[in-house]
């Protein structure tokens, strides 16, 4: 648990309100989010990237897929956070929270012609082109606006990172970026072109990475390649190093900011260019809870035994998707003297096998209507959600200090299918 999540008096807190309090008032499915742990986050690492690197100009550009809620896309920015977006949505989610267009960078494989439109109406810091046919695409467009756009080569270093397959980006195979041995070529194609301005280059390996070495790879790479950029009279102003710091769930030990900072500056710091992060899960992952309802407790004449909850894989895709583990702890412990005698699996109510968030828990007992708390489900959570089954998406609420708002509604059904229609030939 995070120090925004902690039990007092058998009651688990977020900033000191209970979140059985917050169920009982507001219903579940609901995610809970602490604006302290999210500042707290950003703070560490901002500031040991700033003191490992004090002469240069470092912009954290916050990773909206991992959490688009405009109000934390609002905090962040109000931090000195930008916005890496990967859609229109997201920066038109951005723009909306406030973040200047001089602070986004826009990735992605498949940017469409309306999305680049968008980037170019705001004058976006980069866009991060990654492949020869986006940015012919991008030159087009900016012809037709009457615009220079500034782009960042993404380059594929071929270093695997990331805790699953699934969220590696920076492999040879990977649909990510323009290989590296063909990089040049692709910079000095942008420099013959007219509307574009080259103003940076992009990397990014992976997402949920536990240890420098992928990093130190791939940047050392990179600073490998900048200087051959350097020899070919190509000067850059940003220098993108993504982002995929990874966070503990289980038990998992995470970066540390001040060595990662050092990592950075022992690899990139001799390059006189503004430095960009695109950190996500790092600044939400564990500043979020997901607080469910025990519906059933549901033994199998095999002896199996479920604890069924109102909350599945259509809230949170990630233990479906990824088979990755999020803590479940109860809302109000009952006694830790009772133990049960046997395991449990908890699940969730969505038509699929693969609904489950923990298999073989014997830590807790719960109780039909007790509350839980899936644990560290800030970032790929909403964000992932659906209606899956015609279940209403959770409510979101922030908490900070004496302030616990409802910040997105739960709709009803008839705001679920309000856009559907029915043809007259039917």
């Amino acid at each position: 648990m995070t120090n925004s999540f902690t039990y007092i008096n058998d009651q688990l807190c977020v900033d000191g309100h209970p979140l059985e309090d917050i169920a009982n008032t507001h219903g579940t499915p609901t995610y809970v989010y602490s604006a302290p742990r999210i500042r707290q986050n950003y703070t560490a690492l901002n500031e040991a990237l700033t003191k490992a690197m004090p002469r240069h100009k470092i912009t954290l550009c916050y990773a909206t897929k991992a959490n688009s809620h405009i109000a934390v896309i609002k905090l962040l920015g109000d931090l000195g956070a930008g916005a890496d977006v990967v859609s229109g949505g997201e920066l038109f989610r951005s723009i909306k929270a406030g973040i200047p267009g001089t602070k986004i960078v826009f990735s992605g494989v498949g940017k469409t012609v309306d999305e680049i439109k968008l980037a170019l109406t705001h004058d976006i810091l980069q866009i991060n082109v990654e492949s020869i046919p986006e940015l012919d695409r991008i030159n087009d467009i900016a012809k037709d606006m009457g615009k220079k756009a500034n782009i960042g080569i993404r380059i594929n270093p071929d270093v695997a990172g990331g805790a699953h397959d699934k969220i590696a980006t920076g492999r040879k195979d990977d649909k990510f970026g323009i290989d590296y041995d063909h990089a040049l070529d692709a910079y000095q194609h942008a420099a013959r072109l007219e509307h574009i301005n080259i103003s940076g280059i992009s990397v990014h390996i992976g997402s949920q990475i536990l240890i420098t070495d992928p990093f130190r790879k791939a940047f050392e790479k990179t600073a490998r390649f900048i200087d051959t950029l350097n020899d070919n009279g190509i000067i850059l102003e940003n220098i993108d190093l993504g982002g995929g710091m990874g966070i503990t769930y289980i038990d998992e030990t995470p970066l540390d900011p001040i060595a990662f900072a050092k990592m950075v500056k022992e690899t990139i710091g001799r390059f006189d260019a503004h430095i960009i992060f695109e950190p996500g899960r790092a600044f939400t992952g564990d500043a979020g809870v997901l607080l469910a309802k025990v519906q059933y407790l549901k033994t199998t004449p095999s002896g199996k035994n479920f604890v069924i909850l109102d909350t599945g894989m259509g809230d949170l895709m990630r233990p479906a998707l990824y088979g990755s583990k999020h803590p479940v702890l109860p809302c109000m412990r009952h006694g830790q003297d009772h133990r049960p005698h046997s395991t449990y699996d908890i699940v969730g109510p969505i038509c699929e096998s693969s609904d489950i968030f923990q298999k073989n828990v014997e830590d807790y007992i719960l109780h039909t209507d007790d509350n839980v708390a899936i644990m560290v489900s800030g970032a790929y959570g909403m964000s992932m959600a659906s209606n899956y089954n015609t279940r209403p998406q959770p409510m979101e609420i922030l908490c900070d200090n004496d302030h616990v708002t409802v910040i997105s509604p739960r709709k009803s059904f008839d705001e679920l299918i309000a856009h559907e229609t029915i043809p007259d030939w039917v």
